[in-house]
This record gives structure tokens, C-alpha cells and sequence, in this order.
């Protein structure tokens, strides 16, 4: 069994060398930069290029920024010294972690949501202060989704504010309701990392739906 605790101590060790190779070199702090640091650590700790290993890198990562400011916030010392400017590259690293989350692998085209499914989520994201879509950014967001019909993903959207639309399940046809269904399991774990509130949201209209399902089918 892999010793985590070892695997932390190496990781944070050499997270915060990273950080003062970045400042030190003159180097700016880029999209870029943060890449080859994560990609370093996987090469260092002898984990594969994999979701799980990258998730694990981010979710050991992300508790030890968070004390690392809070201990300037303290005035603490710390190991090799902390000071602002690499408190402010910390901060940016682990925005970009959190954008970034669920770290990137590519997906299927079978796996891959669909516009309607993207127009779905974005109505629970609206219920919790989220982006809508809108006719002003509905071009830009299909694209980022890798599609073309903003006018379909607008037109789901508002098909999808309704409730009862939402909640509304085939009875007749097994493969139309499995269609709804794929939808919610497509989007759910997007939401979970973006807006916890409306992962909840989703998921509890995801089981009234299972359960007509079953009821039917």
C-alpha cells in the first residue's frame, strides 16, 4: 500500500520550490507554468497521466494553499521563507486548479453531453446564481462546448426553465426516457464541481425521474 502521507510531505516540498523556480528564474505565471508543475509532480510521485492521479495531486494541493495563506495571513514563518509575491502565485495556481476541476481528459464523443444536456445544466446553474444563456452569449457557449447551434442550446434552455418540463419523463418510449436520464448523469458530475447547490438540486429531480423510470420500464 502507497505511504499518502509520505506522498504529501514530497509533494508540498516541492510545490513550494516550484513556485520559487517560477519567481526567481523571472518567470510569468502562466497557464502554462502551472501545467509543467502539475506534470512534474506526477512524474515525481511515479503516477500515470490519469484523471484519478491528477484529482489526487489537486485535492492534497488545494487544503495545503489554503494553509500556506493562512499562515501569512498570521505572520507566521514558514520552512524556506513565504513572502507576498509567491502568496500571489500561490493564489492564482489554485484558482486555476478549481477552474480546471475536474482536471482535463478528453471524452468520448458516446460520453460526451449534448447540447441539450449543457442547456439543462446551465438551468441549474441559474438557480444559483449562474451563468444563464443568454442571446447575447449563446454562440460563445456552444462553442466552449464544442458544438455550433447556439440557437439550440438558447432554445433548450428555455424549454428546461420549466419545471414541469424537466421533471417530465416518456412513458411510452423506453429509449426517450433513457435519453433524459443520460442527460442528468452527464451533467451531474459537471455541476458537482462547479456549484454544489445545484448538483443538489440535480440530482434529487434526478431520482423523481429514476423512479417514474422504474416504475415504467
Amino acid at each position: 500500500m502507497e505511504d499518502i502521507s509520505a506522498k504529501k510531505a514530497a509533494f508540498y516540498k516541492s510545490f513550494e520550490l516550484g513556485f520559487f523556480f517560477i519567481l526567481h528564474n523571472g518567470r510569468t505565471e502562466t497557464d502554462a507554468d502551472f501545467q509543467v508543475i502539475l506534470e512534474r509532480e506526477l512524474k515525481r510521485n511515479n503516477l500515470k497521466d490519469t484523471l484519478e492521479s491528477k484529482s489526487f495531486l489537486a485535492s492534497i494541493l488545494i487544503p495545503e494553499i489554503d494553509r500556506l495563506i493562512n499562515l501569512h495571513k498570521e505572520n507566521r514563518s514558514y520552512g524556506i521563507g513565504l513572502d507576498a509575491p509567491l502568496l500571489q502565485v500561490a493564489v492564482r495556481f489554485k484558482d486555476w486548479l478549481l477552474k480546471k476541476e475536474p482536471i482535463e481528459h478528453k471524452q468520448t464523443e458516446e460520453s460526451k453531453p449534448t447540447i441539450t444536456a449543457y442547456a439543462l445544466m446551465h438551468v441549474y446553474l441559474t438557480m444559483y446564481g449562474g451563468q444563464a444563456v443568454t442571446q447575447q452569449n449563446k454562440k460563445d457557449l456552444v462553442k466552449k462546448y464544442g458544438y455550433s447551434s447556439g440557437e439550440q442550446l438558447r432554445n433548450d434552455f428555455t424549454y428546461y426553465q420549466n419545471e414541469d418540463k424537466r421533471l417530465e419523463l416518456n412513458s411510452t418510449n423506453k429509449r426517450s426516457a433513457n435519453t433524459h436520464l443520460e442527460r442528468y448523469r452527464n451533467i451531474l458530475p459537471l455541476l458537482e464541481t462547479q456549484n454544489l447547490e445545484a448538483f443538489e438540486a440535480a440530482t434529487k429531480d434526478f431520482d423523481k425521474l429514476e423512479k417514474e423510470y422504474n416504475k415504467y420500464y
